[in-house]
């Protein structure tokens, strides 16, 4: 498990993998991006292939309302917690479900 003094932040406005961050810490990007919230959703459905005492069809659908729950925030500060609370559980290896 990551913990926050491991994770690191970016300062590119890139792809974290592609600003040379090791691969063994968890990035956050510097700010809310389009990238950054299209590179949390694809991480979490790919982390959500390896459940096994869940239903995977149940998790794809909760990720993709949450994502459209939050797609009408307007203000910066509201995407940022968006954004970082959808880390913490990816870094939290899905709330205990993996």
């Amino acid at each position: 498990m990551v913990t926050i003094s491991e994770v690191k932040k970016c300062t590119a406005s890139t792809d974290c993998c592609l600003t040379g961050c090791p691969p063994s810490s968890q990035c956050l990007m510097g700010g809310w991006s389009k990238g950054a919230v299209l590179q949390l959703y694809r991480a979490l459905l790919r982390a959500g292939r390896h459940l096994q005492y869940t239903d995977r069809n149940y998790y794809r659908r909760a990720v993709t309302r949450e994502f459209r729950r939050c797609q009408s925030l307007n203000a910066p500060q509201e995407k940022e917690d968006a954004l970082h609370r959808g880390q913490y559980f990816l870094n939290s290896h899905l709330g205990g479900l993996v």
